[in-house]
C-alpha cells in the first residue's frame, strides 16, 4: 500500500505531515494526523495521493 521511506512514495511525508499538524494545531494535531491515517485505511491510495 504505502511506499517505504526513500522510495518516492509517502514515507518521509508522513513525518512532515505529523510535525506540521502538531505545530499548527497543537493538542489537536495528533488527532488530525490519526484521521489522515484512518482515511488512508478506508480509501484507495491513488485517490488520496491525488489530493496532496
Amino acid at each position: 500500500m504505502l511506499a517505504k521511506k526513500g522510495s518516492g512514495g509517502w514515507g518521509r511525508d508522513f513525518g512532515q505531515l505529523r510535525h506540521e499538524l502538531e505545530y499548527r494545531y497543537e493538542d489537536q494535531g495528533t488527532k488530525k494526523f490519526i484521521n489522515v491515517l484512518l482515511l488512508l485505511a478506508e480509501h484507495d491510495e491513488a485517490v488520496v495521493d491525488r489530493t496532496r
